[in-house]
This record gives C-alpha cells, structure tokens and sequence, in this order.
C-alpha cells in the first residue's frame, strides 16, 4: 500500500519544497488533508489559469508553472488532475523537469488514443446465468455503457482467460477494429502513458448502467429512470456479492491501477451503503490506497461507510440536489426525500473531517422545473447555509441548450460567485462548458 499524501507530507517535514499542480477540487482536498492530518502545507499550488492567480486556502500562493519554476529552483511537483496529467507531464519535460522531481510521474508519449480508454478501469456488475460479468472501456457517457464492452466469461476456477481477453481487446482498438471510437472527440493524437508502463489506468470507476431501479426517478434522466412504471431487475444484486467481490480481485490483479489513482463511485441509491461498503472493501482487501473516493449521490439514502470515508478525509461527493426547495425537488426527483436529504447532508457534515467543504451540490437544470431565479436562489442559499463551498452545474443531458438557457446559466455562474462559492465539474456539461466559454476536456482536440 503506497500512500502518496504521506510521502508528500514527509518531504515537507524534511524542508523538502512541493507544489500540487492543477487548483481544482482535487487539490484542495489534498491541501486540507496535509493541514488536517500531517499538520504541513505545500509550497505552491501552481495553475496556468491566470485568473486563478493569488492566494489558495490556509494562504499559499497559487502562480503559473514557469513562474514557480523560477521562484523555486528545486521544487518537487504533484500533479493533482486525472484527464491532463499525461499532457502536463509533457509540457513539465519539455521545459527542463526531472523525472525525479515529479512525485507522481510516469512516462509518457505522444501518440493517436483515446484517453478514457486509456484512463478509466470501468467494471460493469450483471447477475448473468452464467457469471460472466463486463468491463466498459468507454465512460465518455456513464450511462451509455454498451458503447464498447468486453464480457469476461467465468469458468470454474474463476475469471481464468481475464488477461488474454482485454489484451485482444486492446490490440483490436490499436489496430483501429472498433468503430465507435474512430469519431470520438476523446480519440485524437495526445500526451498518453506509454505502453510500456505496466500500471497506468488513473481511475477505478463504479458506474450504474441503468437508473430505472434507482429510488428516484430523476426528469432529467435520460436511460429510463424518470419513468416511475419502468420495471427493471437489479443490476447489482446482493445475492452475487462473491461472484462479484472475485471479480475485483481479477481485475485487481491485472496490476493495472497508477499509485495516485482515484476510485469514483456512481451508484444508484437503492443498496447505497452495501455498494459502497463492497467498493471499499474490495479495495482495502487488495492492499490499495486510492487518493480519494469521488462519488455521486443523491444521499437520499444515509450510508455508515461514506460517513466513515469523510471522517477519514478520504472522500468528497457530488450531491445530486438539483433544487432549493421541497416542491421543485419533488417534481424533478419525484420522490418526496427534500427533508430527509437535508438530514443526512447535515449528520455527514457533522462528522466530517472537513466539515463538508467536499460535499458538493449539483444543481441540474431543468427546462420548465427549476429553470428560474426564484429556484436557483434557493438553491444558493440552501448552500450558504449549510456552510458547503462548492457547487456543480449541469444541464438537462436530454435537451439541447439555447440563447436562453445559455443566458440563465451564466446568470446562475455570477450567483455563484458573488456568494463566495466555487464552480466545480462544470466540465462534465457541454451546454455549461459552451456558456461560459470554459476549458473543456470534450474540446482537448482543439
């Protein structure tokens, strides 16, 4: 088990001098985790956005990479982002870095690829007749899973051909075999991990493949879910925890996880802390240590385990709220859980090694829901209350936007702001992304 937030605390004890780069979400959870549990802080956060240019919590200074590099000869660096790593690992050698000097490094090359291929570790759980279960290598869109998956058939001495089946699949998407991915915007010549190097996925996903047998039934949903009649049968199933729990272990044991990797958790609500309690187990069983749990929740349901990860600091949530007010939840969620969701939001804060300044609330907008002021209003000072400071905003994934909606999203961004909030994982909404002319990694090929 190797824990990278200690190596990087011990080299500050030593008077040795880092830098996390990439100031986002990811590093701040890093720095309050230092400051919490190792009682140091970082040198500098370095980001190449210059209107993030200043002072970061706790008052370390935040500077582009070459000045830092001038300022601090020797400083060691952290790479705090999971899409652009490969990319700034790059642009770090070409201007001089050592290796060494990169706590988090890897070797790269710049070659034709797709990065979620190369990026996400995606298995996907079934409670097949004949125990097969399935990795997805493509979660461009979570709730598309079929898009490109390689079922791995079971036999009786366990998940035996598991290795010889995703190198086939492998060298079938390196030889241009799969279709799907010659269009993709993901698929373009770009600074990936070299083939070489063993350990390399960044990110160990638990994606739900479908929300019909979610407890909400979201409108914006765009699988099913939002049809309150859809029958479905469980994907995840508890009944076929071993089978799955072997599985793990398999993919596991392929070697295949980067020491600095994430494990993000996207599971529907019903079971929410038997899923999430077999993630972790799964891989503390294994001897691993992610770096963080990220994980997507509507926290309708109140899990001991997630409760037990924020006290631990080892996890921050996207929390799906998408409204400021009991009604407007109930016509989106169609559930009446308003009351109960702030409950638990407020017993995790309470517990909170941070104090739930990684509990992030997603606000979804919904044309003809809470598409207006008065609603988002709410929705801000729900937030402020509750001592939260970052927010997420998407769109409905089934509507296109237009002038209006693109007007009232970037009215919806100066609220945040003039509030003292921070916009987070705006980037996984192409109609937020285009309003507010961001950085987009769905435009990495421009």
């Amino acid at each position: 088990m190797k824990d990278l937030k200690k190596i990087i605390a011990d080299k500050l004890k030593f008077g040795e001098y880092v830098g996390l780069y990439c100031y986002g979400i990811y590093a701040s959870h890093i720095l309050y985790y230092l400051e919490k549990f190792h009682n140091v802080l970082p040198t500098v956060i370095i980001d190449n956005d210059v209107s993030k240019k200043g002072k970061a919590e706790f008052d370390i200074p935040v500077m582009p990479f070459m000045e830092s590099k001038k300022l601090y000869p020797n400083l060691q660096y952290f790479i705090c982002s999971d899409d652009f790593k490969y990319t700034i690992i790059a642009d770090m050698i070409n201007n001089g870095i050592k290796p060494e000097n990169i706590i988090n490094y890897v070797l790269v090359e710049k070659r034709k690829t797709c990065l979620y291929f190369e990026n996400r570790l995606l298995p996907l759980f079934s409670a097949l007749e004949d125990k097969s279960q399935m990795i997805s290598h493509c979660n461009a869109d979570s709730f598309k899973a079929d898009v490109l998956i390689t079922k791995i058939p079971y036999f009786d001495e366990g998940y035996s051909e598991f290795s010889d089946i995703l190198q086939k699949r492998a060298n079938d998407f390196y030889n241009d075999k799969i279709e799907l991915c010659k269009t993709c915007v993901l698929n373009h010549e770009q600074n990936i991990v070299a083939k070489e190097y063993k350990n390399k996925y960044q990110q160990l996903c638990f994606y739900q493949q479908t929300c019909a047998d979610c407890v909400v039934h979201c409108k914006y949903c765009c699988v099913g879910g939002a049809d309150k009649n859809v029958k479905s049968k469980p994907i995840f199933r508890l009944d076929y925890i071993d089978l799955y729990n072997k599985f793990i272990d398999e993919i596991i044991k392929q070697g295949s996880l980067s020491d600095d990797f994430n494990c993000a958790i996207d599971l529907s609500e019903r079971y929410l802390e038997e899923k999430i309690k077999f993630v972790v187990d799964s891989i503390e069983r294994n001897h691993l240590l992610p770096m963080v749990y990220k994980i997507n929740s509507c926290l309708l349901t109140y899990s001991e385990t997630l409760a037990n990860l924020l006290k631990n600091g080892m996890a921050y949530i996207i929390w799906s709220l998408d409204a400021g007010t009991r009604e407007t939840y109930h016509k989106i969620k169609q559930v009446d859980g308003f009351n109960t969701v702030i409950d638990n939001v407020k017993k995790l804060i309470s517990i909170d090694a941070f104090n739930g300044r990684f509990i992030v609330p997603k606000y979804v907008i919904t044309k003809d829901i809470n598409d207006n002021e008065k609603e988002f209003n709410e929705f801000i000072k729900l937030t402020v209350d509750l001592g939260l400071k970052f927010v997420s905003l998407s769109f409905d994934f089934k509507t296109k936007a237009d002038e209006k909606d693109n007007a009232f999203i970037r009215s919806c961004y100066k609220k945040i702001i003039e509030n003292g909030l921070q916009l987070t994982y705006k980037n996984n909404s192409i109609a937020v992304t285009r309003a507010l002319s961001m950085n987009s990694i769905l435009e990495q090929e421009k």
